[in-house]
């Protein structure tokens, strides 16, 4: 099928209509949320399959490149309609001999190998000032508490109460995270150690200002003022609020997501193993701590003790 009066919009809710049920829900909230950036960014007189061309789409993902990251998400969630629009003949340029994808000559922009950009001491810091100054203090102290420990946005939304482990005195609690639709892989099924710190904040909210569970499901540890787990637009709206709270402490353009690059780096600058890493993000392999840590320069390499003069002796 070609038409090229066929209107994007159309094509991309069918897109995200069948998809519905193959990739996971952030997965497809993300597409959702770049698709409809895209389109809404073109002129409404080009929104349509056929008054696409690579050109719009490179100076679509351009401004986007100073953050590698945010183009290749971009490009990745267009390029997966492209795919998707190709198998029902539906989405390319050309004569019908000669089919050209729109997308033709364009690059998903790689991950920076400097790494995904973490919050510092002082920022984070600042975030929990931020909590403090609230409407509801013992709630966010309670949320950064659990996310700072490397919990996605999800996973701490849907985090159960009775997964909430707090060790005896003198001993570390955990974390337990088995939702597997709260996780991007079955990696992201885990248990976690609680830092010490965490204690205090978590039972404060707990005992003091969570509400009386209301729902009918099993009890998330963290409560809308009604008494029943949050949805998902309910806990964006609710982080969108305190966005301007930190902005007001200094930390501008708050995301929860740099909380979890923040504990990977924490934990590798105090020179946790790699493997324990990912154990406790939930990766399924070292590709995804390349991605958040960037790559190792030679100079710290040359750092590390050399191990062959223990093995050889100085005589090899």
């Amino acid at each position: 099928m070609k038409d090229e009066t066929f209107p994007l919009g159309k094509a991309i809710h069918w897109f995200l209509e069948d998809r519905a049920t193959d990739i996971a829900e952030s997965t497809w909230l993300t597409y959702k949320s770049h698709l409809y950036g895209f389109l809404n960014w073109l002129p409404e007189d080009q929104r349509t399959l056929g008054s696409l061309s690579p050109d719009a789409v490179e100076d679509y993902i351009r401004p986007y490149k100073v953050s590698q990251h945010t183009a290749m998400n971009k490009m990745i969630a267009l390029k997966a309609l492209a795919r998707f629009l190709a198998e029902k003949k539906a989405w390319y340029i050309g004569s019908d001999e000669a089919r050209i994808s729109v997308l033709t000559g364009t690059k998903t922009p790689k991950a920076s190998k400097h790494g995904m950009a973490g919050y510092n001491d002082s920022e984070l810091r600042a975030i929990l000032d931020a909590a403090a100054a609230a409407p509801n203090p013992d709630l966010m102290r309670a949320i950064f508490a659990v996310e700072l420990h490397g919990f996605r946005s999800k996973e701490t939304r849907m985090l159960l109460l009775k997964n909430v482990i707090f060790g005896r005195r003198g001993e570390m609690g955990h974390f337990i995270i088995t939702d597997r639709d709260a996780t991007k892989t079955a990696a992201g099924v885990r248990i976690v150690p609680m830092e010490p710190i965490a204690r205090q904040p978590l039972m404060d909210y707990i005992t003091g200002a969570r509400p009386e569970h209301a729902g009918d499901g099993e009890e998330t540890l963290f409560l809308s003022d009604e008494g029943e787990p949050f949805t998902d637009s309910g806990w964006h709206s609710m982080m969108q609020r305190f966005k301007k709270i930190a902005a007001d402490e200094g930390v501008k353009g708050f995301k929860q997501h740099r909380l979890r690059v923040s504990r990977a780096k924490q934990l590798h600058a105090n020179n946790v193993p790699e493997t324990a890493i990912l154990e406790m993000l939930g990766w399924e392999g070292p590709a995804m701590l390349r991605r958040y840590l960037g790559r190792i320069s030679t100079a710290q390499l040359k750092t590390y003790p050399g191990v062959l003069d223990k093995v050889f002796g100085k005589a090899m």
